[in-house]
């Protein structure tokens, strides 16, 4: 856990990105309903955003090479900033979708900057727990950035609220005294490249974009068609989230001890039989719901960071801001599909056709990832990723001969 602390700052500067995240995003579709406009005008700003996110994707590597991380997230946070209170200025489809956008971009460019910092930095034997502790600080964040709507603010005021803790992100990442990735290597990469370099990886960041975002947004509906009170509904979602903040440190810290790829079989595997169970949820008592909805998200939303991770792990040092932007990329064109798939199959089938397309997804993947294990040798678990750091730093003992292989032939056979 020390060696996690030491990225303390960056992670905190994500938790509270995330915590403006929840806020901003949570009001808007409410103050549009409240408005008087209509389901489909929060469908086109979700769009806006989404749209903006892939740009982000592709011009986030470039931005970070020329300037650096602190400052590309810096700049960053600020449009999140200034966008947060131009949303007060009218309550506009249009002018509200265009915000969205800049929000999708700027949003991109941090996470990029972020999860490339937090992965440059860390070895193979503590990369899983960096992102464990990464993703439950941000799913903490984002339920607490939500939960603010709760307070007593007039809407101009939550709009400042959220500038605010967009501007408050900026203050641990700038006072961080870890030291940020090098940029004068950074190289371009396609996605023929990263799937060369990790398909396990590219897969398992495919399958959370539109495997999870398609359950998280239609668990409601799915608890709702089955009959489950509206209260009952409401604590059957939220399991969910319980699960996966009970799960996600856990099989991180596995993932940094075994070959990733048996992790990621064994959270597909686990993800599509609760998919299975949950097939039968209107004939299944509430308690086991519960269960249920807890178990599949505790290992479902899980498998974007070990993915990560993966991928990470077989990637050299000078393509790894472009291995993060290309990974979120995927996973957003996968979010942005998800859902889309997952309402127009519950139409076919009803209730339980969501988790019987998580089912079959999950399905797929295990297979896909069982086939490529037959093909590559994993990374064994004491080989270390090389960083580089200035010797002063508290990672410079332990990461000074630790080096990474330079070909896909040496990541895929490294020498004994």
């Amino acid at each position: 856990m020390a060696n996690v602390l030491i990225f303390g700052a960056v992670i905190l500067s994500a938790a509270l990105l995330n915590a403006g995240n929840g806020l901003i995003q949570t009001l808007l579709p409410i103050r549009l309903t409240v408005e008087g406009f209509s389901a489909s005008a929060s469908g086109v700003m979700l769009a806006g955003h989404a749209v903006g996110f892939l740009v982000g994707c592709l011009g986030a590597p470039g931005a970070i090479q020329r300037v650096g991380h602190i400052r590309v997230f810096a700049a960053a946070a600020a449009i999140l900033a200034i966008t947060s209170l131009a949303f007060s200025i009218a309550v506009d489809t249009l002018f509200w979708t265009l915000l969205r956008l800049a929000t999708g971009f700027a949003s991109a460019a941090m996470f990029t900057a972020l999860e490339s910092w937090l992965n440059a930095g860390t070895t193979r034997d503590i990369r899983g727990s960096v992102m464990g502790v990464y993703m439950v600080a941000g799913k903490v964040a984002l339920i607490a950035g939500q939960l603010m709507l709760t307070l007593p603010f007039e809407p101009m005021a939550i709009f400042m609220l959220g500038s605010a803790v967009y501007s408050l992100c900026l203050i641990p990442m700038a006072m961080t005294q870890t030291p940020s990735p090098d940029v004068s290597r950074i190289r371009p990469i396609s996605l023929k490249e990263i799937y060369a370099i990790a398909p396990a990886g590219l897969a398992g960041c495919l399958a959370a974009g539109l495997v999870n975002s398609a359950v998280a947004g239609l668990a409601p509906v799915y608890a709702t068609q089955i009959n489950l009170p509206r209260e009952l509904a409401a604590v059957s979602v939220s399991a969910l989230q319980f699960g996966t903040l009970l799960l996600q440190w856990p099989l991180g810290r596995v993932s940094d001890r075994f070959d990733r790829r048996r992790v990621i079989v064994t959270i597909g595997a686990v993800s599509a039989a609760a998919s299975i169970a949950l097939l039968f949820g209107p004939a299944l008592p509430v308690w086991l719901l519960f269960v249920l909805f807890a178990a599949w998200g505790g290992f479902a939303l899980s498998i974007y960071a070990v993915s990560i991770a993966h991928a990470n792990d077989l990637a050299h040092r000078d393509q790894l801001v472009s291995l993060s932007s290309g990974l979120l990329m995927v996973w957003a064109f996968g979010s942005m599909m998800g859902p889309v798939i997952g309402a127009g199959v519950m139409e076919v089938f009803g209730p339980s056709g969501l988790f019987g397309y998580a089912g079959a997804m999950y399905v797929l993947l295990t297979a896909f990832i069982v086939w490529r294990m037959t093909a590559r040798r994993g990374v064994p678990a004491d080989r270390q990723i090389f960083v580089d750091v200035p010797t002063t730093t508290p990672m410079a003992a332990r990461l000074a001969h630790a080096e990474a292989p330079d070909t896909p032939a040496e990541r895929a056979h490294p020498p004994k």
